[in-house]
């Protein structure tokens, strides 16, 4: 019994300093709460994380908020994940294309909605009158960081 309580005790020590899945984070909806703001994340269409090289991820109810966060960071994310528009999936913000107008209501009223493919939300943006950017560009927009310039989108409709 007493090799098996050593192997047991060995092997949970080992995990207690293990980092997290490098995937999005699993929201408790409507029961968890900004890392920025504290208000709780409870529309799904709107949320957002990062993933930084501690292992820490920290959760936000609004895109705006993780950039606003993003800007006052330390350090810089190692993974950065949008929810889309639809609210049914996370998307790379790497990928997502974003739409800026102050025709939709966001918990933080930031006007941003992320989407996966470009077609849709160019139709997106349209139909609001809308601003069409990458992450990147967006992110410098909003906090003045560096942009990654390997995708341009910047369009107004």
């Amino acid at each position: 019994m007493k090799p098996l309580l050593i192997a047991l005790f060995l092997c949970s020590a080992s995990l207690v300093g293990c980092r997290p899945s490098s995937g999005p984070p699993v929201i408790r909806w409507a029961e968890e709460s900004c890392d920025r703001c504290r208000m709780l994340i409870s529309d799904e269409r709107f949320a957002a994380a990062a993933q930084f090289p501690d292992g820490s991820v920290r959760q936000y109810d609004d895109p705006g908020c993780l950039l606003d966060d993003l800007r006052e960071q330390q350090q810089s994310p190692e993974k950065i994940w949008l929810r889309s528009y639809d609210g049914k999936s996370w998307l790379d913000a790497e990928d997502a294309w974003l739409v800026h107008t102050d025709k939709i209501t966001t918990p933080m009223g930031s006007g941003l909605a992320a989407f996966a493919d470009q077609e849709e939300a160019q139709a997106f943006a349209k139909k609001f009158s809308a601003s069409l950017y990458t992450f990147h560009q967006f992110l410098q927009k909003r906090t003045g960081l560096p942009q990654d310039k390997s995708r341009e989108a910047t369009k107004d409709y």
